[in-house]
């Protein structure tokens, strides 16, 4: 494929991608916690936001990233996604560089570029105003130049360039978020696997790369390790949290199609992508005509986009952390196997334009449906509460993150106040809401033996709206109801919404 055509077919793979991208951003309805708990970080002073990381479980890249783009353009929600889009972009343009170098053909990197595009969970990561993206970008960059330096033979100054290249996007993966600690151990095995097969020896420029990377890093690791890692136990959500059935066979199916409504096509796209990524590692030859064989295709490509796939997800499910943005570094892994397949399928048995149209037909429903799960109706719980209250009106919220979500909206005068039951985390004297809330991020306190103290909290009050979400709350909010119950209360007005997080507010009054 010339040059010139490969960049006219990008160039429309990007323009569409930027469309679907700006379609979800545009039809917006609110930011969902994180996003929040970003925005908020990021708005703060340089010096509260340094404050803030000490207790924030994620490094600083992004946050930093996003208070610049926020004094560039403004913290309206449209705005700040469209940070993510930036870097959704150039997810994109970057994937098209890795695709071309591992299958050493353009139409390779078109590929790349095109699953990049349509599959749900990259396109997700474009929309929200989170690191993720950004993570998604550095993994790929920093696996660029790492196979583009082992390429290389001879010491030059385009080798010494390369291994800088490689341990300065390592670093920047690293300082993105947590998840990023796989990836040295993604790129030994790998580097240790082609020095014994093509008996080279570029481990040492790679532990002096890497060794660097992770000596630039080491301070926020240690911060990390002495002052947020026991935050990783406890009830958070996130923690022991339920994995799919065939884990490790319906997660990558999952990146492709997450979100789309028509749970049918799953299987079709299942099988659909399992036979290209299985012709990308073997060809059936005809061995007579009685028989076939299997002739591998595996090269080194292979390995890395199986070590990128496989090892966070290994490392993670082990952890039993298993919300899929968390996987953000194996998708990178998947679309490389996707993209050598698509290169390996012979044209005498399927048209490129065939394999095309399957694909869009396949994937684009997913990847217009995914955005719509950025759809959250703070703002409409913000506007039911300012429509609605009285002076003397208090906020209640079950759950910390529901107190920074509405507040972010609200615009009354209402006081807000978070049931923290003795036993459990209580705020600092000088604490913010914002830092109490990251520190308490994702924990429910509420139970049985302690919602008797929720009375406590409500104290003589004759009106409140109580906030939760009961999605994340589970059964727990049932503990409150029966309270309210119990004690006399009456919701007099509500509003139950329906969209990606179950949020609701009840008006609440007790009878004179």
């Amino acid at each position: 494929m010339t040059r010139k055509k490969s960049l006219l077919l990008l160039s429309i793979i990007v323009i569409f991608g930027a469309v679907t991208r700006a379609i979800g951003v545009f039809n917006w309805q609110g930011l969902l916690f994180d996003e929040i708990a970003s925005v908020s970080i990021a708005m703060e002073p340089m010096n509260r936001i340094w404050n803030t990381l000490r207790i924030e479980m994620n490094p600083p890249l992004h946050f930093l990233y996003l208070k610049a783009w926020i004094q560039m353009f403004g913290s309206s929600d449209v705005m700040v996604r469209l940070s993510s889009v930036i870097i959704g972009i150039g997810n994109i343009l970057i994937m098209y560089a890795l695709g071309t170098n591992i299958n050493k053909s353009r139409s390779g990197g078109l590929w790349a570029a095109l699953i990049t595009t349509l599959a749900a969970i990259p396109a997700f990561l474009s929309i929200i105003a989170r690191m993720y993206g950004m993570l998604f970008f550095f993994t790929a960059t920093t696996t660029l130049f790492l196979m583009k330096a082992i390429e290389k033979t001879r010491p030059d100054k385009k080798t010494v360039f390369l291994w800088t290249a490689y341990g300065i996007s390592l670093t920047l993966a690293l300082y993105t978020h947590l998840t990023a600690m796989a990836l040295p151990l993604v790129y030994l095995i790998y580097v240790a696997y082609i020095d014994r097969k093509n008996n080279q020896n570029h481990m040492k420029p790679f532990l002096i790369s890497t060794g660097l990377a992770g000596a630039l890093y080491l301070p926020w690791f240690l911060n990390f390790v002495t002052t947020r890692l026991s935050r990783l136990g406890g009830n958070a959500w996130y923690i022991y949290s339920q994995p799919k059935d065939l884990f490790f066979l319906t997660t990558p199916n999952r990146f492709l199609i997450e979100g789309m409504s028509a749970q049918f096509l799953s299987t079709g796209v299942f099988v659909f992508f399992a036979i290209i990524i299985f012709v990308g590692f073997f060809k059936i030859r005809a061995k007579n005509s009685d028989s076939l064989t299997l002739e591998s295709r595996i090269k080194p490509p292979h390995i890395m986009g199986l070590l990128l796939l496989y090892l966070p997800m290994v490392i993670l499910f082990a952890l039993q952390l298993n919300p899929l943005r968390y996987y953000t570094i194996s998708i990178v892994g998947l679309i490389m196997l996707i993209s050598i397949g698509f290169q390996s399928v012979s044209r005498d048995i399927i048209s490129r334009k065939t394999l095309i149209a399957l694909t869009v037909s396949l994937l684009i429903v997913p990847s217009f449906e995914i955005t719509q799960m950025t759809q959250v109706a703070w703002p409409d719980i913000a506007k039911f509460i300012e429509n609605n209250e009285q002076p003397g009106d208090r906020v209640i919220t079950g759950f910390s993150n529901d107190l920074l979500a509405t507040r972010h909206y609200y615009k009354g005068n209402a006081s807000f106040e978070a049931f923290a039951p003795s036993g459990t985390p209580q705020r600092d004297e000088f604490e913010s809401d914002l830092e109490f809330v990251i520190r308490t991020n994702a924990n429910v306190y509420v139970s049985k033996e302690n919602i008797h103290e929720f009375g406590n909290l409500i104290g003589d009050s004759k009106r409140v709206f109580f906030v939760f979400d009961s999605k994340l709350f589970g059964d727990a909010h049932k503990y409150y109801v029966d309270w309210f119950d119990e004690n006399g209360w009456e919701i007099t007005k509500s509003l139950n919404t329906e969209t990606f997080t179950k949020i609701n507010v009840w008006l609440m009054e007790k009878p004179e």
